[in-house]
């Protein structure tokens, strides 16, 4: 009985060095490839696509690994390119909108971790819906002119209150358990 115990505890740390080595294989591509990468933006004008690049690099580990790690910078950084190319490429429309442009981009970087943790691994990373929620509602009330900026204003005075509800919130409950 006890060798069958053994021989398990021998499988599964084989199975666990294997995962890693995997895992640290990846890492070793990854770095690698952004250095060439950064190295080349340096060279040649890549300009805006180096951030999309290091993006799309990071979320392709992710899917490769289905570890939650790799899709956190890969959606900041592909949100960010998103943006900068957006803008740059004078897609984004002129300046007045330039910068609700760019939140609503970086916005759905943020959503794609979400996103992509749901599809390709055993994690679903919810949490950054909120930072990713809160740019897309800036960027979306930017967009609306005076009545948006308005919107923001107002928002401005309200949401300490919220914080305050919410700390209340929190005692009573923690009072009654």
């Amino acid at each position: 009985m006890q060798s069958h115990v053994d021989q398990s505890n021998q499988y599964e740390s084989q199975a666990e060095q294997s995962g890693n080595g995997q895992q640290q294989l990846i890492g070793g591509i990854i770095l690698i490839v952004a250095g060439i990468i950064l190295m080349l933006g340096q060279l040649f004008n890549l300009g805006v696509w180096v951030l999309l690049m290091l993006g799309v690099g990071f979320t392709a580990a992710g899917i490769a690994t289905k570890h939650v790690g790799w899709f956190i910078p890969g959606g900041i950084l592909n949100g960010i390119g998103l943006g900068v190319l957006l803008i740059e490429s004078g897609i984004a429309g002129g300046e007045a909108i330039e910068g609700s442009i760019f939140l609503l981009a970086f916005a759905l970087g943020w959503a794609s971790i979400s996103l992509f943790t749901r599809i390709f691994s055993p994690k679903a990373l919810l949490w950054p819906l909120i930072p990713g929620g809160i740019m897309a509602f800036i960027g979306g009330a930017l967009l609306l002119g005076e009545v948006g900026l308005g919107i923001l204003s107002t928002l401005n005075y309200l949401w300490p209150l919220l914080l305050v509800i919410g700390g209340i919130i929190i005692l009573v409950r923690s009072r009654r358990g």
